[in-house]
């Protein structure tokens, strides 16, 4: 009877122990995807200043020279030259599991991955949930 008892609570525990102790790392609640142009990402400084400074846990996406622009920043950048390649972008948004994504693009190539993924999405386009 007492072998039955572990049985049962082991998993739990184990569960328990796994979710809230060892897996305690901060989840990126907003994803950012920056414009495809060097003058529009600048035109995004003051933006992701005012979420940095508001505590806001967030991660941009971009072309591989936005992690140039923003290296004097603690503003954390992934890039990549695939950043247009729709099944990169969609991988991406799947592994990190954002709440929400706020997108500095028109274009659906940016959109319908992260509504693919299930992300609500906040920008200048006429099919994202916050406009």
């Amino acid at each position: 009877m007492i072998n039955y008892i572990f049985i049962l609570i082991i998993p739990i525990f184990i569960f328990f122990i796994r979710k809230y102790i060892f897996i305690n790392k901060p989840k990126i609640k907003l994803i950012i995807r920056l414009p495809n142009w060097i003058g529009d990402t600048l035109m995004t400084y003051p933006t992701l200043l005012a979420l940095q400074k508001s505590g806001v846990n967030f991660l941009c996406i971009g072309h591989p020279w936005a992690k140039d622009i923003f290296s004097g920043t603690e503003i954390k950048v992934i890039t990549s030259k695939q950043i247009k390649n729709y099944w990169w972008l969609y991988k991406t948004c799947y592994n990190l599991n954002p709440k929400y994504g706020l997108l500095f693009t028109k274009y659906l190539s940016t959109l319908l991955p992260m509504k693919a993924v299930g992300i609500k999405t906040i920008g200048n386009n006429y099919f994202s949930d916050i406009r």
